[in-house]
């Protein structure tokens, strides 16, 4: 498996005599951890919860806020596992969405929602193929929605990019989302006509649900009928898309 190097700005939990794993960010390493199959320098073997996290090999926490990390390196190591998930949400991280996740061939859950990213959605994420969730509500992602995500990513179930500010047009890629059950690119920067083939959109057992509220959109299709933007906004409501369990 390649090496591969991960930054976060995540947050350190005051000492005491026995460390107890019981917040977020110590709970997801130790998830991550349960994902490696093969440690074979042992590098590792402190990330144990009788050993305080910041403490563990590749960990940086924050200097005063004791129950955060702010910096995870594991490069060159020898590992070897299955990433899944990766669900770094409500969160205060900064900067761009890493192109080098495109890597990730098996994750089937990208949660980054409700932090500070920015720039372009990287079209390299169409190579996480078995990708069936991803949500990047409320950041400051800007630019185009890649085209290549409607070609490749089959398995999408959910796609959540509401409240952010990208632009241009929808893809017509995006109607070979047929797996796709929750379509949301509400409150964006988005221009133009919606693709009259993204109403073909079909799951079996599920109608889709697809939240376009813009004010830059002219008109669209959905499901078979023309709406322009007041049909829009009486029938897709804000209130009805609280994420709770995405």
């Amino acid at each position: 498996m390649a090496a591969t190097a991960f930054c976060l700005t995540l947050p350190l939990m005051p000492p005491t005599s026995a460390f107890v794993c019981n917040f977020t960010d110590c709970q997801a390493l130790v998830k991550f951890k349960a994902d490696i199959i093969s440690d074979p320098k042992g590098y590792l073997q402190d990330w144990n919860e009788a050993n305080p996290y910041y403490n563990w090999t590749g960990i940086t926490g924050h200097q005063s806020l004791r129950s955060r990390v702010i910096d995870l390196e594991l490069i060159d190591l020898g590992l070897q596992g299955k990433l899944t998930r990766l669900e770094l949400a409500v969160n205060y991280f900064t900067g761009k969405i890493p192109g080098e996740l495109g890597a990730l061939t098996k994750l089937e859950v990208l949660y980054l929602h409700r932090n500070c990213l920015e720039g372009a959605i990287p079209a390299s994420l169409s190579n996480c193929t078995a990708l069936r969730r991803i949500s990047l509500i409320v950041n400051r992602m800007s630019g185009e929605l890649p085209a290549e995500m409607g070609n490749k990513l089959q398995n999408l179930q959910k796609v959540l990019f509401r409240d952010d500010a990208i632009s241009g047009r929808i893809p017509v890629t995006f109607s070979n989302l047929s797996q796709t059950t929750l379509l949301d690119l509400s409150f964006n920067n988005l221009e133009g006509e919606v693709p009259e083939e993204l109403g073909k959109l079909k799951n079996p057992g599920h109608r889709p649900s697809i939240s376009l509220i813009t004010r830059e959109l002219q008109a669209c299709n959905i499901l078979g009928k023309k709406w322009d933007l007041k049909d829009l906004e009486r029938m897709l409501k804000p209130e009805a898309y609280h994420y709770d369990n995405v």
